[in-house]
């Protein structure tokens, strides 16, 4: 899936403008300035015509780059915000490393960043370095722009920025790629956490079948076993190295979307 939506710093374009651009949602700013900053009624706005909101704290393009206490002294600020519009403690907040940089250099700054939030409400915005380090960190939600991306994208962007512009110059162009990009309102999910449970341990039953590893047909379904743990085992081809890691993507997507379990296929 790609859902159009557009990111806007100090521009002030109505909601009529927004949706004129075929934007599904918008991403607003927490910051230190507040002629940048969400408001509590845009969130009512932008609530009321059926547009999703994501949230992005930033105050200065290197300010990632300053370490734990900015980290968390940045997300002190962001919590308190994010309660002034009227956004539940639960609300994803994406922060911003908008400059060319390599994860190493901002690990700290986000560790300071997760002893405040929560890291499964915590996104990253930058370039493509920074987008796969977010993701091993163990950051869901990944927002990449085309910057200092090199032309790669990363397998586990949740939102690409990719370049373009709309409303004379005042919003940018944006596309979320799962149906949890950190928005709210949250995406709704009919799928019980047992549910997931159940359809995962299911797999791992499937795949620990002797007799099913035993056969031909079925031997693409072992590396399936590693994908479930993100793994990929010595001697795997670039080929099979590249299944697992779509595969285990795919299962991390599990817990965004209502998802039937699958009968397995008889032998």
């Amino acid at each position: 899936m790609s859902l159009l939506g557009i990111d806007i710093a100090w521009a002030t374009p109505g909601v009529p403008d927004i949706k004129s651009t075929g934007a599904q949602w918008v991403a607003r700013y927490f910051s230190q300035d507040p002629t940048k900053d969400l408001t509590a009624g845009e969130v009512q706005q932008y609530t009321a015509a059926g547009l999703g909101i994501v949230t992005v704290f930033e105050t200065s393009a290197g300010r990632a780059l300053q370490g734990h206490q900015a980290g968390a002294i940045d997300a002190s600020d962001a919590i308190a915000e994010r309660a002034a519009v009227g956004l539940p403690q639960d609300a994803v907040i994406y922060f911003a490393v908008d400059t060319d940089t390599t994860w190493a250099s901002v690990q700290d700054y986000f560790d300071g960043v997760c002893t405040i939030i929560p890291k499964a409400q915590v996104g990253v915005y930058g370039g493509y370095q920074v987008a796969e380090g977010g993701h091993s960190y163990g950051l869901k939600y990944i927002w990449q722009t085309v910057a200092w991306s090199g032309g790669q994208w990363s397998t586990w962007a949740t939102i690409k920025q990719t370049g373009g512009t709309v409303l004379s110059g005042g919003a940018d162009i944006d596309y979320a790629e799962v149906p949890d990009f950190g928005q709210y309102p949250r995406p709704e999910d009919d799928v019980t956490p047992q549910d997931k449970q159940d359809i995962i341990n299911g797999v791992k039953a499937l795949l620990q079948d002797p007799t099913l590893r035993g056969l031909a047909e079925a031997d693409n379904l072992w590396w399936l076993s590693h994908a479930l743990q993100g793994t990929v085992p010595n001697g795997a081809t670039p080929s099979q190295a590249s299944s697992i890691i779509a595969i285990h993507n795919e299962l991390q997507n599990l817990a965004n979307k209502p998802v039937a379990p699958a009968v397995p296929p008889t032998a």
